[in-house]
């Protein structure tokens, strides 16, 4: 292989570097803006389709589906991804997001809207997988923060076009507008890098070792943290409404403070994306965690709902500072680009089955539902601080 032929590596301090990461990230916020905005676009896509609530429960898995289907597929087939390269890889799936997002603007039966959308979303998730991938490759927390704060801010934006585009343009102006920012998406595919700065070692100029391409154990162990995490703060998350209502507050009082949460949220990702993991890696991660949990243990012996506008901003900023520092700790701890790639996954499957199985957990006061967010976050807590050790100790061993 020609390394002269690739851009330079994320991770290495050069412009072209820099422009690599721009224009990863901006790929995967252009790709994701479909389940950023998830909430709105079903609600859209269902007064304009008529569309019963069954119905748009299956198109929500049609995209979430499609999307985590990519992703772990690019995360387990490092062989294939190698093969066909990042820059290919983000090519091909803009092209088949763009194109399912114009065969999604035409008249057709439900079983064809629901496979076209899995089509985006596997479009979707295999541009998502190699921005993960670039992100993980340079300075995570900070790059991490810079991702996931597009990410907050553009799906914020785009959901105040979308019921007047469809009103309208109807269906081609809905889908118009997501098949647009795909297109736009491709133009920053020159710039993407072809291979893993890992793949550019020498070690792997020769064919590289299979430990280099795949999760270590560590790995899947911090992975899992993720995972675990995502299923106890997302039950909190879906809830929050609804328990801010069940508590006694107004119902346009709690709406208030769930968008203010969501503020706050994109507040916390700024913080890190300026200050990135100043006090080391671990002491961040340690450190927001504690954040969160305390915000948990507020919301599970307080119930303050005269303070809750309050609380849920300190949600918001507390979680979505640990976000970019949990991923910044799982790539120190597993450098591939499986693990980063499936940090995502692991996300998007937390925030799906969690809330699925605190919906049996729900009372009056949703003692259970916070309860079951404090057990999912500090479970997470210990299994990465323990992928962590177990790093260190493999490391001291070669």
């Amino acid at each position: 292989m020609n390394n002269s032929e690739n851009p330079p590596s994320p991770g290495q301090a050069t412009g072209h570097a820099k422009i690599a990461v721009v224009c990863a990230i901006l790929a995967g916020v252009f790709a994701s803006l479909v389940s950023n905005s998830l909430p709105v676009f079903l609600a859209v896509i269902s007064r304009m389709r008529g569309l019963d609530e069954g119905q748009i429960g299956l198109v929500a898995m049609a995209e979430l589906g499609g999307f985590a289907v990519a992703i772990v597929g690019c995360a387990l087939l490092p062989g294939t991804l190698r093969w066909l390269n990042w820059r290919r890889t983000v090519a091909v799936g803009l092209v088949v997001f763009v194109v399912a997002n114009l065969l999604a603007s035409a008249d057709s039966s439900f079983g064809t809207f629901f496979a076209i959308r899995c089509l985006a979303g596997l479009g979707a998730g295999l541009v998502v997988a190699i921005a993960y991938a670039v992100v993980g490759e340079g300075d995570s927390a900070r790059l991490m923060a810079i991702l996931a704060g597009g990410m907050l801010v553009s799906g914020a934006v785009v959901v105040q076009y979308l019921a007047p585009l469809a009103d309208a343009y109807g269906a081609p102006g809905l889908f118009g507008l997501y098949a647009a920012f795909g297109l736009i998406g491709l133009t920053l595919v020159p710039f993407i890098p072809r291979v893993s700065c890992h793949e550019n070692s020498a070690a792997n100029a020769v064919g590289g070792s299979p430990e280099q391409q795949s999760v270590s154990p560590e790995g899947w162990l911090a992975v899992s943290s993720v995972f675990v995490h995502f299923c106890g703060i997302g039950a909190v998350f879906a809830f929050i409404s609804t328990m801010g209502v069940a508590w006694g507050g107004r119902t346009a009082d709690v709406d208030a403070a769930v968008s203010k949460m969501l503020f706050s949220g994109g507040f916390g990702v700024a913080l890190v994306a300026v200050f990135g993991s100043r006090f080391g890696p671990m002491k961040s991660l340690v450190g927001s965690y504690v954040g969160v949990l305390l915000t948990l243990l507020l919301l599970l012996l307080l119930r303050p709902v005269g303070g809750f506008l309050m609380v849920c901003m300190l949600f918001g900023f507390t979680y979505n500072i640990l976000v970019p520092f949990q991923f910044d700790v799982v790539t120190r701890i597993d450098p591939s680009p499986a693990a980063s790639m499936l940090v995502s996954a692991a996300m998007l499957a937390g925030v799906a089955i969690g809330p699925a199985i605190a919906g049996y957990l729900v009372t009056p006061d949703y003692l259970w539902v916070n309860s079951y967010g404090v057990a999912g976050c500090s479970l997470s807590l210990v299994l990465i601080v323990a992928a962590f050790r177990w790093k260190r100790v493999r490391e001291s061993k070669h």
